[in-house]
Parts: C-alpha cells; structure tokens; sequence
C-alpha cells in the first residue's frame, strides 16, 4: 500500500506539474 501511496503522489504531483491546466479542467 505504501508503494502505491507513494506512486500514485508522484505522479500526481508530476501531473499537476505538467498539466496545470488539468486542476481547472476537472473543476469545470
């Protein structure tokens, strides 16, 4: 479970750093 914890932040945070836009997008 850890390791995906793990996995799944970073890549969250490697999303929203690559696709800013992503977090309005979902908001709309």
């Amino acid at each position: 479970m850890s390791k995906y914890a793990v996995r799944m932040n970073s890549e969250n945070w490697r999303f929203r750093k690559y696709k800013p836009y992503s977090k309005q997008r979902r908001w709309q």
